[in-house]
């Protein structure tokens, strides 16, 4: 469970510190977005964008320019005000012809001291041409105070202010279309030209700048600016159909030109001062302030105007733009989120160009840019140190778990770094793999079918011993590639295996039903079936837990255990052997004292004796027979230094009287001084005894039997050589199986059960040893005992 509590931990965490991040980036980027703009990042692409707008300019808009040609042709500027009165004078002179307003953009807030006449004549030219406008300037006259100088009340004309908002770069982008003193404040010079058209808008802009100086910081508390919009350059200087003040003066421009039009008359010559660096203008290059009041009024008449947009739907735009791109670095895996972030960045950027140019509403992007910029990398970075922090703890719980094999780690540890995690990860994964080997190879070696299963019960994994069982199916072996949804199901390998299978189906259903226990809480259960070969088979089955205790997939054992039922009915006739041989010789003790009660068939006392004593003897031989057999299966094995040399002659000496008896010969044939080895005494003396005392039973007589001990190879080895008959290559066979009697032509039936050799050979396996026999017919027979020297543990 401690896997799921880190999940579930670093989940939490994760959630915690998108709730925590996710506010923070909100508010900062609102915070930015309420400033309706960035400075020079959003100047800057306010500029780019309002170069690209293709806008015409319009045809009701004549400029008659002050230009260079102009103060060539007339002399220094300034000029008499007869020459600009002659000016007004020739472009009214014809009443149809006359424009629709005329903005003369001079000051003409002083009185003209040394020609006076020159202003009553231009107040007269003034009053023969219709709406005249003229400029207010606004002048600085001391600390936070400013005064409005307005033109001479002689000349009978609107009047307007001229200021521009310059920005911070030194750039005009915008303008206050109303500026004053607050009792009673002034229209722009563009406002009064084009008041009387019917296109003018009801209502002009209602925006005030968030980052312009406060007007009270510059000129008093009772100094007001608001109607803020943006400019809609139409195009570089120039751009407006433009005549020369001097052509118009001589004539040479005809008075159709300027007939329903607005004419602007002002400065554009290169010493006057009067432009100004724009969005539009070239490197190096001003827009003279009459082109800036023409593009004004342009935007005026066909309502182009572009208003800022208000600091709530800024605000609400740049932080709808951060949620969706925080929602996307949440949701999204890394490479889609830094895709999404881009699409995100982008779409702002579109959006704000399709406001500029569809809704002439702009849209500083650059508070929602950066909020977005920031998300991605910001986030990385915590998710980075989250699942370092995840890694790191993993790793370190890793660690305390047992480890099955030998790891070589580096005695130098990096920095808590992603590099760090990266060598952890390798270490990991060489684990995993070598787990995944050493499972592998486990299940493997299973001397038993075994299959591992899915969730839907169809074979994932299987053994060699499973695929050879059952490989006609379609079944993943250890080493091949999986299935994608599995193999065979287990139902049909139970169907296909065995004939009669209602039991195994039944028996599998339940495994997936969840009704049985994994097979490390229960002792050996299942079900035994008959396989089509009429093979025993016990089918196992149980669930495999992950760590966290839930079911991963199940695990299928059939267990041939064919030998098993052999070995219990070995053991049936085992068991009816020894009743009826051990019964035998009491039956015939008792028969011979029930023929005793008759004088006709009673024998002598002698003799009586002497068979009863045979038989009991007989008796005694058997029971002792499958006792030894039976201590040296199931008793614990003394472990205790002994001398092969002192157990070879113990036998020598037991089994001098019965080799006598027989006429045989024992000699003893030592090539080894002494021969160290660990074991039970009385069991390697009773093993050499029972060998040597067959070699004298099927010795002829005169016949010889030697007892040797020799070294060989860090094993010592017992040789019993008789030279007996020998013993066929089929008898060789079964000569170490249980109740296996050798039968010799020409010699009578020896005593015992057979299990003599069995015994020989069960003490000396727990010994670790071997036993065999080599023997052809006719030519005798060795049997020997290998046990290796200084043994030093012995099986259980």
């Amino acid at each position: 469970m401690k896997s799921a509590d880190s999940t579930a931990s670093f989940t939490r965490r994760t959630i915690v510190e998108w709730l925590i991040f996710a506010p923070i980036i909100v508010i900062l980027t609102a915070y930015a977005a309420s400033f309706s703009g960035l400075g020079r990042p959003d100047q800057a692409l306010y500029d780019h964008s309002i170069a690209r707008l293709h806008r015409t300019p319009s045809p009701e808009i004549v400029i008659v320019a002050i230009d260079d040609a102009s103060i060539q042709a007339l002399g220094r500027w300034p000029w008499r005000r007869a020459l600009h009165a002659s000016l007004l004078t020739h472009i009214c002179a014809t009443p149809d012809m006359q424009p629709r307003a005329l903005g003369l953009a001079l000051i003409l807030s002083e009185p003209d001291e040394r020609y006076p006449h020159d202003d009553v004549a231009l107040a007269n030219a003034m009053r023969r041409c219709p709406h005249v406008v003229l400029p207010a300037t606004i002048e600085s006259i001391g600390s936070n105070r400013a005064e409005v100088r307005r033109p001479l009340s002689i000349f009978a004309a609107r009047h307007g202010h001229i200021n521009l908002e310059i920005d911070s770069d030194g750039i005009a982008r915008s303008v206050f279309l109303v500026e004053g003193d607050r009792r009673n404040p002034l229209d722009h010079f563009a406002v009064e030209m084009v008041a009387d058209d019917p296109r003018f808008p009801s209502a002009l802009p209602n925006v005030r700048r968030q980052r312009a100086r406060p007007a009270s910081a510059m000129f008093g508390p009772n100094w007001t600016r608001d109607k803020w919009m943006y400019i809609p350059f139409v195009g570089p200087p120039g751009s407006f159909e433009t005549v020369s003040y001097v052509d118009v003066l001589r004539g040479s421009v005809p008075e159709s030109m300027f007939a329903g039009k607005y004419v602007l008359i002002g400065a554009t010559a290169t010493g006057l001062n009067d432009s100004f660096p724009t969005a539009v203008s070239g490197s190096g290059q001003g827009m003279s302030g009459v082109e800036i009041i023409a593009t004004v009024m342009q935007s005026l008449m066909d309502g182009s105007e572009i208003a800022p947009l208000s600091r709530q739907w800024s605000m609400l735009l740049s932080v709808v733009a951060v949620l969706v791109t925080l929602g996307a670095v949440l949701l999204l895996p890394p490479r889609w989120a830094l895709l999404a972030t881009g699409v995100i960045l982008v779409s702002v950027l579109l959006l704000c160009l399709v406001l500029l140019d569809r809704a002439h509403v702009w849209f500083a992007p650059m508070a929602a840019l950066i909020g977005i910029a920031l998300v991605y990398p910001i986030w990385s970075w915590r998710r980075q140190e989250a699942a370092l922090r995840y890694l790191a703890d993993e790793f370190s719980r890793l660690d305390q778990e047992p480890v099955l094999f030998h790891e070589a780690i580096s005695t130098h540890r990096m920095s808590d770094t992603l590099d760090q995690r990266v060598m952890d990860m390798h270490r990991v994964t060489s684990r995993v793999r070598n787990l995944r080997q050493f499972l592998a190879d486990g299940i493997d070696s299973v001397p038993d079918a075994t299959v591992v299963c899915n969730l839907g019960g169809r074979v994932t994994l299987a053994n060699r011993q499973a695929v050879a069982l059952i490989g006609h199916l379609d079944v993943p072996g250890v080493g091949r590639d999986g299935l994608e949804d599995g193999g065979a199901a287990l139902r049909d390998i139970v169907a296909e295996l065995f004939p009669d299978s209602d039991a195994g189906q039944r028996y599998v259903e339940q495994l997936i039903a969840g009704e049985t226990a994994p097979l490390s809480e229960r002792s050996v259960d299942g079900i035994e079936l008959t396989d089509r070969s009429g093979r025993a088979m016990l089918m196992r089955g149980g669930p495999l837990r992950t760590s966290m205790g839930t079911t991963a997939g199940y695990i299928v054992i059939w267990v041939d255990i064919n030998s098993i039922r052999q070995a219990e009915r070995k053991r049936e006739e085992m068991m009816r052997f020894l009743s009826h041989d051990i019964r035998s010789p009491q039956a015939s003790i008792l028969a011979l004292l029930e023929l005793q009660k008759d004088r006709n068939t009673a024998v002598s006392e002698n003799e009586l004796a002497q068979r009863v004593s045979n038989y009991a003897r007989r008796t005694l031989g058997l029971a002792d027979e499958f006792i030894q057999l039976a201590k040296a299966e199931s008793s614990v094995i003394r472990q205790e230094p002994l001398d092969l040399v002192e157990i070879v002659m113990d036998a020598s000496d037991e089994m001098w009287v019965l080799a006598n008896a027989h006429g045989v010969t024992l000699l003893t044939d030592l090539q080894v001084s002494e021969a160290s080895v660990v074991g039970d005494r009385s069991l390697l003396v009773r093993a050499v005894i029972n060998l040597t005392g067959n070699a004298i039973k099927f010795s002829p007589a005169k016949g010889t039997v030697t007892l040797r001990l020799r070294a060989e190879d860090h094993v010592y080895v017992i040789e019993v050589i008789d030279q007996g008959r020998g013993i066929s290559p089929e008898d060789q066979l079964r000569l170490f199986q249980p109740f296996q009697r050798i039968q010799v032509p020409g010699q009578v039936q020896p005593e015992g059960i057979g299990l003599g050799l069995v015994f020989v050979r069960t003490v000396v396996q727990r010994h670790n040893g071997d036993v065999g026999v080599h023997s052809a017919h006719g030519a005798g027979a060795t049997f020997f005992i290998r046990l290796p020297a200084q043994l030093t543990e012995m099986a259980a």
